[in-house]
This record gives structure tokens, C-alpha cells and sequence, in this order.
């Protein structure tokens, strides 16, 4: 007599479960490299249509200026420092993009020379470094104004990415 239900079955049932979530699985990693392999034969397809390579990003979302042109990419930038440093009561002595380096076309330089309160300057710093898209500050030099007052200036060369691509 057969009986259903023991221990034979149950072990039965459990292998049944493992095997079809283990085939679910190997379809759903066999989908996704399908469709990697897809995406880098479409990438494929427009090189050898066009013979040019298209556009990779330079720098994850968020992190660059992605402005089409250079020069509306300079003006976001520039609004950046400036609008920074009034929000945190500083005087802007002085904010003036620089040319494009050669070799280094996705880099944005400006140089900058800020005057205020300490607590004030640091906010700024803080509030430039924090903000999206990227700003960083390569060199930077903070000494009292002039001799005598309580005010500081900062002097500063900043650097962010401009990715056209994005």
C-alpha cells in the first residue's frame, strides 16, 4: 500500500521548490546578459555605421555640468560660485573663468577672491563642496583681509567637470 504524505514525498515537494526557483534564477541571468550582450551589439552596430565612436559619459549623473555648449556651461558655473557667496553674505573681490586647457577639454577653472566673516567663509566652502554638480577647490589660500580687521579673504582656484554628453 502506497501511503501519501511521509517523509518521501515532502523531500519530493521540497526538491520540486528548489529546482524551480533554481531554473528561475538561470532564466533571469540568462535575460540579463542577453541584454547586455544586445546593448554592446547595438554600441557595435552605430561605430561601424557612422566609424565614430559614440559619446561615453565622463562622470556619473549629477557630478557634471551637462550643458550642451562650453560657454552656457562656464555661466552655470560661474552662477554657481557667484550666487554661493551672496547667499552667505561674502563680497565677490573677484570671479573670473579661465581659458580651456589644452588636453583637458572637459575641465572648468575659475579663479576666485572672496572677503567676510570666517563662519561665513567656511559655510561657503562647505555649501560649494556639497553642491551637485561637482565643485572642488584645487588650491586655496585664507588670510586676514588687511591688517587690523576681522575680515578674511579667500583666494581660490575652482574645478569642475563639463560632460556634453550627458
Amino acid at each position: 500500500m502506497i501511503r501519501t504524505g511521509g517523509p518521501s514525498s515532502r523531500l519530493l515537494a521540497g526538491t520540486l521548490v528548489v529546482t524551480t526557483i533554481a531554473a528561475a534564477m538561470t532564466a533571469a541571468l540568462g535575460l540579463e546578459t542577453l541584454g547586455r550582450a544586445r546593448a554592446r551589439l547595438a554600441a557595435i552596430a552605430v561605430i561601424a555605421e557612422t566609424g565614430s565612436q559614440p559619446a561615453v559619459p565622463l562622470a556619473q549623473p549629477g557630478v557634471a555640468f551637462g550643458d550642451r555648449g562650453r560657454s552656457a556651461a562656464v555661466a552655470r558655473f560661474r552662477h554657481a560660485l557667484g550666487h554661493a557667496a551672496t547667499q552667505n553674505r561674502l563680497l565677490v573681490e573677484r570671479l573670473e573663468p579661465l581659458a580651456r586647457e589644452s588636453g583637458r577639454p572637459g575641465l572648468l577653472l575659475a579663479d576666485i577672491a572672496l572677503s567676510g566673516d570666517e563662519a561665513d567663509i567656511r559655510r561657503y566652502l562647505r555649501s560649494i563642496e556639497a553642491a551637485r554638480p561637482a565643485i572642488r577647490f584645487t588650491r586655496w589660500r585664507l588670510a586676514r583681509a588687511e591688517a587690523g580687521q576681522a575680515a578674511i579673504r579667500l583666494d581660490a582656484r575652482a574645478l569642475a567637470l563639463w560632460d556634453p554628453a550627458r
